[in-house]
């Protein structure tokens, strides 16, 4: 008896479900394993499979973000750039959360559509504008300097600009975040630990997987940031 509990449990729950919430509880599970199917096909290089199987998925599921930016990984692997950026904007247009710096997207690193991509995505990641908040509205709009700055690798300037910024809105995790990235940049590890240690909100994930941290990542100040977060947060 007690091995027919679970079924039967199952089935009291999809009973006392709506048709449309039914019909919702089907594709969100068929998205789930479309998605999967996916990830597996790209993983085996078989990026035309993959693409298909996301843009069935994306039909099923056309306001999540991260199928887009998987369709954008797609087109990337299969030289199809102009299709990728496109992606890329669909992506980033659902998530203020674009993330650039994937490997994946190494095929589109001198396009200058996904360089402006980029940009406009450093924009996003600057900060949101807050209605009737000007001193937020004023970090945002400095923040913006601060990415061209980085951009064209004035990372000293940048850094100026970012801390102007986190003055005016000090909820903003992204300045300290970026200060730290330009002070990687700059080989100077101990200051982008103290900035890094300032972006509360910043997560293992960010920081081993941003390349803006290669030059610093082995010195023993990051080292032992990434284990103390770790340990307090569990692994990005």
């Amino acid at each position: 008896m007690r091995r027919l509990f679970p079924a039967i449990a199952t089935l009291a729950i999809l009973l006392s479900l709506g048709c449309s919430e039914l019909e919702e509880l089907e594709s969100s599970v068929e998205v789930g394993e479309l998605d999967k199917r996916g990830e597996s096909e790209y993983k085996a290089g078989e990026y035309q499979a993959a693409l298909d199987t996301w843009l069935e998925a994306f039909e099923l599921a056309p306001d999540d973000d991260a199928l887009a930016y998987d369709i954008a990984r797609a087109y990337a692997a299969l030289g199809n750039q102009d299709q990728a950026v496109d992606w890329l904007q669909r992506s980033f247009k659902l998530t203020l959360q674009p993330r650039l710096d994937d490997t994946d997207l190494a095929p589109l690193e001198d396009n200058e559509e996904f360089i402006e991509v980029r940009k406009i995505a450093g924009y996003l990641w600057g900060g949101a504008v807050m209605v009737g908040d000007e001193p937020a509205n004023q970090a945002a709009e400095i923040s913006m300097e601060a990415f061209d700055l980085y951009l064209e690798g004035r990372y000293e300037e940048s850094i100026e600009k970012y801390v102007t910024a986190f003055k005016l809105n000090q909820k903003e995790w992204r300045y300290p975040f970026n200060i730290a990235c330009n002070y990687a940049l700059l080989e100077r590890p101990a200051e982008c630990v103290e900035w890094l240690r300032k972006a509360l909100h910043a997560n293992t994930r960010e920081m081993t997987e941003d390349h803006d941290f290669d030059a610093v990542r082995d010195s023993a100040e990051f080292r032992t940031l990434v284990e103390q977060l770790e340990t307090v947060w569990g692994r990005g």
